[in-house]
């Protein structure tokens, strides 16, 4: 996976997981290394606490966390299996646009995070705005609405 997937943060959104480690160091020449520690073997088996969780998350986002448009955004499916690439779009109620995410990629038995299915994506052209509210429509597997608030 690249550096624009969603792999760790499907880890840290795991609807499965007990625990995780994280940490970062810095080189002397500015250089941040990052790590995340997943070992619970146990834990693939555990009951899923949720059927889906997405990224941005539904109602109420902060919008210092998809202020960049090379963010990618998710859908994860703990238990759905899905094997097409779905078309998504992206409407700002507040503008009425409607935009098309760009590089949707099907991570179906990918693994990570212990979900069955991660559908990732970029908002393309979207206008990240913080006070927008905004619809994401998964063709045909679900829709959803957030809307961003800036955390200062």
């Amino acid at each position: 996976m690249s550096g624009l997937d969603t792999g760790h943060h499907a880890w840290l959104l795991s609807t499965r997981l007990s625990s995780v480690g994280t940490g970062a160091a810095y080189d002397s020449n500015g250089y941040r290394y990052s790590v995340q520690k997943i070992l619970n073997t146990d834990d693939i088996f555990r009951p899923a606490s949720q059927k889906l969780v997405t990224y941005p998350s539904k109602n109420l986002f902060p919008f210092e966390l998809v202020n960049n448009p090379q963010i990618a955004w998710s859908l994860y499916f703990s238990n759905r299996a899905i094997t097409t690439t779905p078309q998504i779009t992206i409407t700002d109620e507040t503008t009425k646009q409607t935009y098309q995410a760009t590089r949707v990629t099907n991570y179906q038995d990918a693994g990570y995070g212990n979900f069955q299915t991660i559908i990732s994506y970029l908002p393309g052209a979207t206008p990240i705005i913080a006070g927008h509210e905004y619809k994401i429509n998964v063709h045909g597997l679900y829709q959803y609405q957030f809307k961003l608030f800036k955390q200062e």
